[in-house]
């Protein structure tokens, strides 16, 4: 839901169109009789596709690294990383655990990419996001996955997966983080008004009360957009990097490509756009 010459709707109406995928053009009073939870202004638009949905985030990852770990791969936990060096043929990475040896590399190390990828030099920013889960009554129990670019900034949520509450929150904004390792996880003041200024003008079936709250981190790069690639010095070692909050949904595709790249020398994915050349990150 936003303007029709905003970012959102034109870019999702190019997508579809791009990738052949079914969606429907509707107009704020359509989006209220399918919708009764949702309040669009009448000089906004929405898209609506069909065949979208959401990830039960926590069941994908332990699905992932089961699938890992029935195809041989030993899984570290509570071992954190403090470094690596690298030679032609030679990664050696130190961690809590100890010291690790191994032919190849990859690097996918979310908020804290930046400083495993010192010599990269990467313009990563961590921002701190606020999310929310509001209490639910009537038709706030029956939306659809929803996003709205509004003027005061862009939000998101889900369909009540409890049937009491529903989680809104903003993906524009957030505040830049120091050390991701230190982060405050309490709620911020400014960051709650915003979301119950939201909730009140567009979900009106939901109430203001916060019933729960977490906190996560975006690790941004300078234009938005992943960054994917091999080391500029070592051959033998590739990286994902600044997922821009919206990553999640795309490490299957992700986990293919750093694999070809590493194991064949590159991949058949259409990934080159997101390589470091001629980009200013």
């Amino acid at each position: 839901i936003g303007p029709s010459d905003g970012h959102v709707v034109p870019g999702v109406l190019r997508a579809a169109e791009e990738h052949h995928l079914k969606v429907e053009s509707l107009s704020p009073s359509e989006v209220a009789t399918r919708w009764p939870g949702l309040r669009v202004p009448p000089n906004l638009s929405a898209v609506y596709e069909p065949a979208a949905g959401f990830l039960m985030v926590e069941d994908c990852v332990a699905s992932h690294t089961a699938a890992a770990a029935e195809l041989g791969a030993e899984l570290r936990t509570d071992c954190e990383v403090r470094g690596w060096h690298a030679a032609v043929d030679q990664v050696v990475f130190e961690t809590t655990q100890g010291e690790w040896r191994g032919k190849k590399l990859i690097v996918t190390a979310g908020a804290c990419a930046a400083p495993l990828l010192a010599t990269v030099g990467l313009k990563l920013t961590v921002l701190r996001k606020s999310l929310f889960w509001m209490k639910a009554a009537g038709q706030a129990r029956h939306l659809p996955t929803y996003l709205f670019e509004l003027p005061t900034g862009i939000f998101y949520g889900f369909p009540s997966l409890d049937g009491n509450t529903v989680k809104v929150a903003e993906h524009s904004g957030g505040q830049a983080v120091a050390n991701p390792l230190d982060v405050c996880r309490e709620i911020d003041g400014e960051d709650r008004e915003q979301i119950v200024k939201f909730v009140t003008a567009h979900l009106p079936a939901a109430s203001a009360d916060v019933c729960d709250h977490a906190t996560c981190l975006y690790t941004m790069s300078a234009d938005e957009k992943f960054i994917v690639d091999r080391h500029p010095e070592f051959e033998n070692v590739v990286f994902a990097a600044g997922l821009s909050g919206h990553g999640f949904k795309f490490t299957a595709v992700l986990g293919r490509a750093l694999s070809d790249m590493t194991l064949d020398g590159g991949t058949d994915l259409p990934v080159g756009f997101l390589s470091c050349a001629g980009r200013m990150i």
